[in-house]
């Protein structure tokens, strides 16, 4: 009977492992360089979801935000856009809050000041609002004069989303 060498074996195995290990320990090569990520973000805006209620009951307006967040490393940019219709008077302003379903939060982004019936924009966002957003934590709020602390407001959602 004869016997098979390991000796080659284990050099080709040695020397898979080398070319594996180097490839994840080199910067800007391997899996975590250059992941992208791609979400697809929308809010339903209405009166029924403001918090507090507004002071000038608008029961029509309504509106909707629609967005692509796409993360490259550190780096962020969300484009969107927002529409509405039926509001007390123009729109002052419309932002970014962060905030759970059904409570008030502070404003993390703006994103028309003054704002237009239909916007479009692009932006940078922090690090904490990007997290926010993707747990379901943050919401669009549009403010008019009659109702400054904000008009009408909808949880934003994420729809789709690739890691």
């Amino acid at each position: 009977m004869s016997r098979v060498s390991t000796v080659p074996v284990r050099k080709h195995l040695l020397s898979a492992t080398i070319v594996v290990v180097s490839v994840l320990v080199t910067p800007g090569v391997g899996p975590a360089a250059g992941h992208d990520e791609t979400y697809g973000l929308n809010a339903a805006l209405d009166v029924l979801q403001q918090k507090p209620p507004q002071s000038v009951p608008v029961r029509a307006a309504v509106g909707t935000f629609s967005a692509t967040l796409k993360l490259s490393g550190s780096a962020s940019r969300l484009s969107w856009r927002l529409t509405f219709t039926h509001l007390s008077g123009r729109a002052l302003q419309a932002h970014i809050h962060r905030g759970r379903l059904g409570k008030s939060g502070p404003v993390a982004a703006t994103l028309c000041n003054p704002c237009k019936a239909e916007m479009r924009g692009s932006q940078s966002l922090s690090a904490g609002l990007v997290r926010a957003i993707k747990s379901g934590g943050a919401y669009v709020d549009v403010h008019t004069k009659k109702n400054m602390r904000g008009e009408i407001r909808g949880q934003i959602r994420l729809i789709t989303g690739t890691a």
